[in-house]
């Protein structure tokens, strides 16, 4: 299912991946997203998306004008369900899109997240869940899907909207026939971006990232390059090989974790497609020193995502839910650096920092 020797086309590997009959492509998903609520018409209508994640969909919500609504993750697990989605729907007086969100590689059921007028967008950026092994339906009315950094199929840029709707496939491309093509310059923007956001989150001035969020609206209007062709159909070739590698890792980080398994409220379930093991520790205090002390000693320990009413307040309200989650969640890395020895290292490390 995944691209393999050149037999498939990309759009045509996307589209047999994820069971769809139409793959448009851009130079980044935000992209898509932003291009998919212009076609619908969704100026002013509600765009329900996760509390806890990255500001690139919101960042398209707001150019496509339509008015970003928040939905709170559970604070024992970082995922909105549906129920709480289904709440949300029909507290609001107009339907508009959902974004139904598969987050550190777990894959959510929403396959009755359905309501009158509203648009399901399913978003498998992080998960993938098709690596599984066989045909994967998706649920929604279309799917998005990113092939940036860190992303589940990592090709270090670009993204696709996935449908069977002819008609708003054809518009899609209509609309980025008048977009620039996604640049380097670009991703030097973006990176500068997560840089000066993290280094405010390290200053506890977070609330002044929205002051940059103006920066971000051009990103969300670029057509997808030629160039980033080669790099998705390797990094999608390659993908089913890097999440088994991920999932042998992760088991070695859980087996390892065992002894101390009493600090932690996650994972209920380790995830069938691994992105980071992340793990909800069982307080925010003994989170931060597990962190803090990782860190020191030189090991990645992740936090994200923060919920995003603390950078956007502006568009975001603060939700509690989000913020406990926001205090629990530890992410630890699944690369090749993390051998059995380094990773008893880091437990060692953990250890100490809850005995301390």
């Amino acid at each position: 299912m995944f691209l393999s020797q050149g037999n498939l086309t990309l759009k045509a590997a996307l589209s047999q991946a994820y069971g769809l009959g139409h793959a448009v492509l851009f130079g980044n998903a935000r992209s898509g997203i932003r291009a998919l609520l212009e076609v619908l018409a969704m100026a002013g209508k509600p765009a329900l998306i996760p509390s806890n994640m990255c500001s690139a969909p919101l960042a398209a919500v707001v150019a496509a004008e339509a008015r970003p609504v928040a939905v709170a993750v559970s604070a024992l697990n970082g995922h909105v369900s549906a129920k709480r989605f289904q709440e949300v729907m029909r507290a609001e007086p107009v339907p508009g899109i959902v974004m139904p969100t598969h987050l550190y590689g777990h894959h959510e059921d929403y396959a009755e997240l359905h309501a009158d007028g509203w648009f399901v967008l399913e978003n498998d950026t992080l998960c993938a869940a098709t690596a599984r092994g066989g045909t994967r339906r998706a649920i929604g009315d279309a799917l998005v899907v990113s092939f940036n950094q860190v992303k589940t199929i990592e090709a270090g840029g670009g993204g696709a909207i996935l449908t069977d709707d002819a008609a708003v496939a054809a518009e899609l491309l209509a609309v980025t026939a008048g977009w620039a093509e996604v640049s380097d310059a670009d991703h030097q923007v973006e990176e500068h971006l997560m840089l000066a956001r993290r280094h405010l989150r390290a200053l506890g001035r977070m609330p002044l990232s929205e002051a940059l969020f103006d920066l971000d609206f051009p990103m969300t209007a670029r057509a997808f390059a030629p160039a980033q062709r080669g790099a998705i159909e390797s990094a999608f070739a390659r993908t089913p090989e890097i999440i088994e590698a991920k999932r042998r890792r992760q088991e070695d980080w859980l087996r390892a974790l065992e002894l101390i398994a009493a600090a932690f409220v996650q994972p209920l379930e380790p995830p069938a497609v691994p992105w980071r093991l992340t793990l909800g520790v069982a307080d925010p205090e003994s989170r931060n020193k597990i962190v803090t002390a990782l860190r020191c000693a030189g090991i990645d320990a992740g936090t994200n995502y923060l919920p995003l009413g603390r950078e956007f307040l502006g568009h975001m309200p603060e939700l509690e839910d989000a913020e406990i989650w926001a205090g629990r969640v530890l992410n630890l890395w699944l690369t090749e650096r993390y051998d059995e020895t380094e990773i008893q290292r880091a437990v060692d490390v953990i250890r100490s920092a809850l005995d301390a």
